[in-house]
């Protein structure tokens, strides 16, 4: 909507009859102020030409979500009037038409950097905002039959895979709404509004369908909640179903995460255990230990206390070596016994 500059109280004195009756004069003869941040005219310091509203451009495929988007940041900016028609150019006697010419150029050139370079070299020379912003829609915005069946075999092709819960229920977010406004719902558009409840009948069928696709193109993992969910009575909505599935998402990932666990031996078997505490051990440096003391066994002649690189028996006795005595090869084959 154009900025009036509505809003202003009558001065003190005039009856409040005699200030509705004046209004008009009042509004037409308020004082413009370009300074004023309630006017689509006021452009703040950061606003710039090369500030970028939106974070994927139009590329000819996407105008419905991208229009969306670039409606949101303009009107969040209250520049929308520039473009929609509704703040019309002043003349150029008109203390207004270089703030608007300043406002038109850098909405223009805001549009133009959310657009793919093929299609800004066709908008650069269209003058105003509102005249691009039109071209763009005659161009892109027409709903083919072709884009309508493209979107509904995507729709009902789409499988959850390697995404999670909630990133398979965006990605069927967005192909919904592009769908909805291609082809919304149809309207009573008839002077007095029918009671026969035929929209809110569409909009049962169209949440039916959209919830057996999410409930289908889930994991075989969650085969037991979309049974209990298909069984309920009412059907529930597909936000209702995303969190019961949710639920199950988080069960099925702390069950994993807790056997995954390095630290966690519950309901192994001593065979399991044993596996991996010496799964760690490297496997090519022929060193074992024993389970009570921890001490190296030699592998060629079984006595502890050294291995098999250093076994003076396989590698030969360094001299002036001496034999230990019986007592202590005694105790030594001992040990490897217990073991």
């Amino acid at each position: 909507m154009a900025w009036t500059g509505a809003g202003i109280r009558p001065p003190p004195g005039i009856p409040l009859v005699a200030a509705s009756l004046t209004s008009t004069n009042v509004v037409n003869e308020a004082p413009f102020d370009p300074n004023d941040t309630a006017s689509p005219f006021f452009l703040h310091s950061s606003e710039n030409p090369s500030l970028i509203l939106v974070s994927a451009v139009l590329d000819g495929r996407n105008y419905h979500p991208w229009s969306s988007a670039m409606e949101m940041a303009l009107l969040s900016k209250n520049k929308l009037g520039f473009v929609d028609g509704t703040i019309e150019v002043p003349s150029v006697a008109d203390v207004k038409f270089p703030y608007w010419k300043r406002c038109n150029n850098m909405v223009s050139t805001w549009i133009t950097r959310s657009v793919s370079p093929e299609i800004a070299q066709t908008i650069l020379w269209l003058g105003t905002a509102a005249r691009i912003w039109n071209t763009l829609k005659a161009r892109f915005s027409v709903a083919d039959i072709f884009r309508v069946f493209d979107l509904q075999a995507e729709i009902h092709q789409i499988r959850q895979g390697d995404l999670s819960v909630s990133g398979y229920l965006a990605k069927l977010n967005v192909l919904w709404d592009e769908l909805q406004v291609i082809r919304p719902l149809p309207t009573c558009k008839c002077a007095n509004k029918c009671n026969c409840g035929l929209l809110d009948t569409l909009q049962k069928h169209m949440d039916c369908d959209n919830l057996s696709v999410f409930l289908r193109g889930l994991n075989e993992s969650y085969s037991s909640v979309q049974s209990q969910i298909m069984m309920m009575k009412p059907l529930p909505t597909v936000d209702e179903a995303f969190m019961m599935v949710q639920q199950q998402e988080t069960r099925l990932n702390g069950g994993i995460i807790g056997l995954q666990s390095p630290h966690s031996t519950e309901g192994l078997g001593a065979g399991s255990v044993f596996l991996a505490q010496t799964s760690g051990n490297n496997s090519g440096s022929k060193k074992f230990y024993s389970n009570g003391n921890k001490k190296p066994v030699c592998t060629f002649c079984g006595f502890t206390r050294h291995t098999v690189e250093k076994c003076y028996k396989k590698h030969g006795y360094p001299p002036g070596w001496k034999p230990r005595t019986k007592s202590g090869g005694a105790i030594n084959q001992m040990q490897l016994n217990t073991t």
